[in-house]
């Protein structure tokens, strides 16, 4: 059975352009999983929006990298999940019980609906007792 991993945004960008970025070696090994097939990742959408944003205005990035970056996002491995009725309600509901942003709450719905892990490198924004979240420091 293949293993279904969330990525956060802060991932995804560490893909895209390695400017400023620690924790590459285990974003790399993500990658590569992923690529062999060893993996299935998803994100919600919304990712797809953040990921433009850190490499806008973050990164800094000129219009043509910024352009470059999102050809290969568009061209990786990952199922990007539309928001649904069902999973803005479980949104809405981790927002509501844990003090998160909806934007951060989102991930932690799709992990949660699609039973599976949520990897980030921002840790401290996805904590959660009953949703599985590791750090990408401790990807393997």
């Amino acid at each position: 059975m293949t293993k279904s991993l969330i990525l956060d945004s802060s991932v995804i960008v560490k893909w895209l352009n390695d400017q400023n970025e620690s924790n590459l070696l285990p974003a790399d090994l993500l990658l590569k999983n992923t690529v062999e097939k060893k993996i299935v990742c998803f994100a919600p959408e919304l990712a797809k929006y953040e990921i433009g944003n850190a490499l806008s205005v973050g990164k800094k990035l000129k219009p043509y990298q910024v352009k470059a970056c999102l050809s290969v996002l568009y061209s990786l491995p990952i199922t990007f999940v539309p928001e649904t009725s069902h999973l803005s309600h479980v949104t809405a509901d981790l927002v509501s019980s844990h003090h998160l942003t909806y934007y951060d709450a989102s991930f932690l719905a799709l992990t949660q609906d699609l039973d599976a892990v949520l990897v980030t490198d921002n840790i401290k924004h996805q904590k959660h007792p009953k949703i599985k979240v590791i750090s990408l420091v401790d990807y393997q």
